[in-house]
């Protein structure tokens, strides 16, 4: 859907409004003008609602600060409409919401001179009248933009074997169409599954020792295994954090919720570790084959397993990267350190490979169990895998679904 404008009222007073419906998936916003205090009042500020589009079923999700207008709706309310309700039949002209100074003419192509209290909107070439101090900023026309989610830090993908060989296969994501292209040891495989929004969660879902393609969508708590399931667990707020939880050889749904600190794994457990800040990085820090949670803490680039250890390691803006770097079936603390191309690998190794905006994808591509340094740099697509190969596969808007 593009944009269009339409004007609508409320039961409580007029409200003159001006919207922009904007592509499925996306954020938009809609600024509204009125007498706050009822039909006939003189409150003139504004106010604006987010509005976040979903193409299934049309509805959108408004909201509106309220709060310095305690007589016209109180302190805070929350709508949910459908498009159509709000839908009026527009006036010929976007004048049906403002007002133009008497002694002003416009006209389509030559803009009027301001009055030196009055800052012209940049949409129109009318100057409003001092009743709207608000003037509509190009937040009302949204800017197409890449997930909030992406770029990522650290998205726990709980498998990487897509064809059931012993080593990681190299795969990349389209976040903006769903395409998968997976570089299996005898071929390449190319799919669709997921939508913009999603955050990939693969793994072994059903213990038959092969990854499935996976996505957690966090809009509505959504989890869909390719060829497998689909089911809800979790919601917006929550971080996709799949493992094998309790052991058994397959991967389980579960989420880290930060704000509380909540480990959740479907009909496993609850647990409360970390907080608000915190990047989930579940593993199996003791090699007793159960994932165990944990948090890396980049404020002060505190490890905590919970009923592991607590380490500090690594210095402000390194990224967590831990994987089983000397093949002891236990995952080893590490950071890379991306201005530099440093990975320091606690106890283990210290070594320089890749750059800036490169992302880390350690994991064992060559089956000999042990995790291979390695690299995905999305400007060119490049996979670099230490001492083993150099390959491209993916490139702009694709994002490593391999560790």
């Amino acid at each position: 859907m593009t944009g269009d404008e339409v004007a609508g009222y409320d039961s409580g007073g007029t409200i003159r409004m001006h919207f922009v419906v904007v592509n499925p998936g996306q954020y938009g916003s809609c600024t509204f003008f009125g007498p706050p205090s009822g039909p006939g009042g003189s409150n003139t500020g504004s106010f604006t609602w987010k509005f976040y589009s979903i193409s299934e079923d049309r509805i959108y999700e408004l909201r509106a600060d309220l709060s310095n207008w305690p007589n016209y709706l109180g302190t805070r309310e929350s709508y949910r409409v459908d498009l159509e309700e709000l839908m009026v039949t527009p006036s010929p002209t976007p004048t049906s919401f403002k007002t133009p100074l008497p002694s002003v003419t416009p006209t389509p192509r030559h803009p009027v001179t301001p009055i030196p209290s009055v800052t012209p909107t940049p949409r129109y070439s009318v100057t409003p009248t001092p009743p709207y101090p608000h003037t509509p900023t190009p937040i009302l026309t949204p800017t197409p933009t890449p997930s909030p989610v992406f770029p990522v830090i650290r998205m726990v993908i709980a498998g990487n074997d897509y064809d059931g060989d012993g080593r990681a296969d190299p795969a990349a994501w389209n976040y903006r169409t769903g395409k998968w292209y997976i570089d299996l040891s005898s071929s390449a495989e190319v799919i669709f599954f997921g939508r913009e929004g999603d955050i990939p969660a693969s793994g072994d879902y059903d213990g038959d020792g092969v990854t499935e393609p996976a996505v957690y969508r966090p809009l509505t708590g959504l989890w869909a295994v390719r060829g497998l399931t689909r089911l809800y667990f979790g919601s917006s707020d929550d971080i996709s954090v799949p493992g094998d939880y309790n052991g058994d050889g397959t991967i389980n749904p579960a989420i880290f919720r930060p704000g509380l600190g909540l480990w959740a794994a479907k009909a496993i457990t609850r647990v409360y570790f970390g907080e608000s800040g915190d990047i989930p990085i579940p593993g199996d820090y003791n090699g007793d084959g159960i994932i165990d949670p944990a948090i890396f803490r980049p404020s002060s680039n505190l490890w905590a397993i919970r009923g592991v250890t607590r380490r500090y390691f690594g210095v402000s803006g390194d990224l967590p990267v831990p994987a089983d770097y000397n093949g002891d079936d236990a995952i080893d603390i590490g950071i890379f350190r991306e201005e530099l191309g440093l990975w320091a690998i606690r106890d283990i190794t210290r070594i320089y490979f890749g750059k800036l905006n490169d992302y880390p994808q350690p994991a064992d591509y060559s089956a000999a169990g042990i995790a291979q340094i390695s690299i995905y740099r999305p400007s060119a697509g490049l996979w670099a895998i230490r001492d083993l190969t150099r390959i491209y596969w993916g490139g702009p808007n694709y994002i490593p679904v391999s560790w």
